[in-house]
């Protein structure tokens, strides 16, 4: 399934952010901060260009990657399908 396969790779990306997350935020005080010298800000600065880490919201129940509501992390499709399950409920648009 290709889809299985993305969502393992979402969550080890996701796993990886987290741990790299308190070194980048470290970095970034360092970096902007008046109180070291600017040898050491400079070369925070430089580790911090490094740690670049990107994932995408995915959908959790159908792991799709695209139209994201964020509050509810569904996709658009699998939130219309929801809606539909609920009883008196008509969607104006759809």
């Amino acid at each position: 399934m290709i889809m299985a396969g993305k969502k393992y790779r979402d969550l080890y990306k996701r796993k990886i952010f987290f741990k790299l997350e308190k070194k980048k935020k470290i970095l970034k005080f360092i970096a902007t901060s008046q109180f070291f010298k600017s040898s050491v800000r400079f070369l925070a600065t430089l580790e911090l260009s490094k740690v670049k880490f990107r994932f995408k919201n995915r959908c959790v129940k159908t792991n799709r990657g695209k139209f994201i509501f964020r509050k509810k992390k569904l996709s658009r499709i699998a939130l219309k399908n929801f809606l539909n399950e609920i009883k008196g409920y008509h969607p104006s648009s759809w």
